[in-house]
């Protein structure tokens, strides 16, 4: 199987505190046809988008996210068991396009799909989604895009997945 790539709070060019996880971010990564992964927040009867706090009121349940793979990282336990209720998958009509996890510090953590969501900079095999790895070393990013133009690892998960994209359609390590 093909490893993917995941925008990063659905950034596609870069790291954007002030795009990241926003309706016009979701809709640039669904016009792209790139998966993404959103931070989601479950407070007061409510789900909302957003890295450090709750910030837009959003609602996974209803949402239309065409062709395009969620990664939904739960910011609290909460989150996580809110969305993993039979209501959330029925919302879904087993389709198979959401994932969920929860993590802080962990070296690795597994998702609801069976995949390991992998901190940056840990080590990486086949089921890992490698967690930004522009930021560790270069050479770290070089080995991580061997493995993905390998399939050797399940995807990656990036603030520049326009750049992987391409990486992909050139072969270029």
């Amino acid at each position: 199987m093909k490893s993917t790539i995941i925008a990063h709070r659905a950034n596609l060019y870069g790291p954007n505190p002030n795009t990241e996880n926003t309706i016009e971010a979701i809709q640039d990564c669904i016009k792209h046809d790139i998966d993404m992964e959103l931070d989601i927040w479950y407070k007061n009867g409510k789900f909302y988008l957003g890295h450090d706090e709750p910030r837009l009121e959003f609602d996974p349940f209803t949402y239309n996210f065409e062709k395009v793979y969620v990664w939904f990282h739960c910011k609290t336990i909460e989150t996580l068991d809110k969305l993993l209720t039979v209501q959330f998958y029925r919302s879904q009509n087993y389709s198979n396009q959401y994932a969920v996890f929860f993590h802080d510090k962990d070296a690795t953590t597994l998702t609801s799909e069976n995949n390991f969501w992998t901190y940056p900079g840990k080590d990486l095999f086949k089921k890992s989604i490698a967690v930004m790895p522009e930021y560790v070393s270069k050479e770290y990013e070089k080995y991580t895009k061997e493995l993905f133009l390998n399939n050797m690892i399940a995807g990656v998960c990036t603030d520049y997945s326009l750049e992987w994209v391409q990486l992909r359609k050139e072969k270029i390590i």
